[in-house]
């Protein structure tokens, strides 16, 4: 299965997230995407679809900035109907091993699309890769990184290809 890895687009600042009804402080998990933020996660997902790529399984962390990257990417890349999933296993904090036990439930997709944040995508990555915990990566904003995982979701992949942001929206533009 080919899983492509995705940071969240641009995001509020906490100082900018009101605060939650019945809650003191704003909220990290908040954190919306900016208007800037949007315009080039739209950009970025018309470059994954330039490339070739569909994503016949999306998920996303339950923070805010990462289900609406999700959901911008999924209406440019992915078939109709394909459900949105919604997985503590990629918050910032999160054990990379804890999303690794999930992929054998997606073993019969093509493709995994993930959205989620730092650092976890980079942990992730190393652990995939086998670099025994050194980071070999550094996603920017919406940069999308592609490893092929064997079906049995043993932690051991190929990386195949990775794309910063500003690449991933210009292969986008008309």
């Amino acid at each position: 299965m080919l899983l492509v890895l995705m940071r969240h687009g641009i995001a509020q600042e906490l100082g900018e997230v009101a605060p939650a009804p019945g809650e003191q402080w704003p909220r990290d998990a908040d954190r919306a995407l900016t208007d800037l933020g949007r315009r080039r996660v739209r950009k970025a997902a018309l470059g994954l679809k330039k490339i070739g790529f569909r994503a016949h399984a999306i998920a996303h962390s339950d923070l805010v900035r990462a289900r609406q990257t999700a959901e911008l990417v999924a209406a440019a890349i992915a078939p109709r109907g394909t459900a949105l999933e919604v997985t503590a296993a990629l918050q910032p904090e999160a054990d990379p091993a804890e999303f690794v036990r999930l992929l054998p439930q997606w073993r019969d997709r093509k493709s995994l699309l993930a959205v989620g944040h730092l650092p976890h995508l980079d942990r992730l990555v190393a652990l995939l890769c086998g670099s025994g915990g050194r980071q070999l990566t550094e996603f920017g904003k919406a940069a999308t990184l592609a490893i092929e995982v064997p079906a049995s979701g043993r932690p051991a992949g190929v990386l195949r290809w990775y794309l910063p942001p500003k690449l991933l929206r210009r292969l986008g533009r008309p």
